[in-house]
């Protein structure tokens, strides 16, 4: 017996949406119309990117939770407004990259290479950038609350009225920093590198700076309070109110 014409169209269909998807979730490289396929209607949640090249791919505006981004390429990809709460970009390459106003709460950028990144006005509250390099990358108004950047490298950076309340910055490198108006209550800034940083209007009650290098950063006007532990032989005094 013959197959009408309509019913055979129907299953030649659904075998090429069934060899699209498997090539997109198996295959070694994820071009953009494969990965279309996978976040069509701007979901991909738990998807598997581990080791893909997406440089300068279109992930703007996906919701992208739980996705699985390690080592993968993804230099000048643009991930503007994206969800990437609980994604993991451990050792992902995010050189230059575009993470305006995306919610990464919870994600992992452990040991991730975000030079020259946008992320302004992201939310990365409890992220963790442990040994993350973000050297020059712009952080205006980004939200790191309660997030780890534990010997983060972060020299260079422009952060003005950035939060860091409560954030996790033990030895990391903020030398030439911009932080006007940023805000590190409560933060912990054991042995970072502040030299030459721009601190003008920062908030820094209940602040932890054991160790921390002031040399030649610029503090006028920044608040602090009982609470703020400086270095040993800084005089707070000093500080232009």
């Amino acid at each position: 017996m013959k197959t009408p014409p309509a019913q055979l169209a129907r299953y030649v269909g659904a075998a090429v949406v069934a060899v699209l998807l498997a090539t997109t979730v198996a295959g070694p490289r994820r071009d953009v119309d494969s990965l279309d396929t996978i976040v069509e209607g701007g979901v991909a949640r738990q998807v598997d990117f581990a080791g893909q090249n997406l440089a300068r791919d279109d992930l703007s505006r996906q919701n992208l939770a739980d996705a699985n981004f390690t080592g993968a390429r993804l230099t000048g990809t643009d991930l503007s407004q994206a969800v990437l709460t609980d994604a993991d970009f451990t050792n992902a390459d995010l050189n230059r990259a575009v993470l305006r106003g995306v919610n990464a709460v919870g994600a992992s950028f452990q040991f991730a290479d975000l030079d020259d990144a946008e992320i302004v006005r992201g939310d990365f509250s409890q992220a963790d950038f442990t040994n993350a390099d973000l050297e020059d990358a712009v952080m205006v108004g980004a939200s790191f609350v309660s997030a780890r950047l534990v010997a983060a490298d972060l020299h260079r950076v422009v952060a003005d009225d950035a939060v860091f309340r409560k954030a996790l910055l033990t030895n990391a490198d903020l030398r030439q920093a911009r932080l006007t108006r940023a805000d590190f209550r409560g933060a912990d800034l054991t042995n970072v590198d502040l030299e030459r940083a721009i601190l003008v209007g920062a908030n820094l009650s209940g602040a932890v700076l054991d160790g921390a290098d002031l040399r030649r950063a610029e503090l006028e006007d920044v608040i602090f309070d009982t609470t703020t532990r400086w270095p040993a032989g800084f005089d707070p005094a000093s500080v232009t109110r």
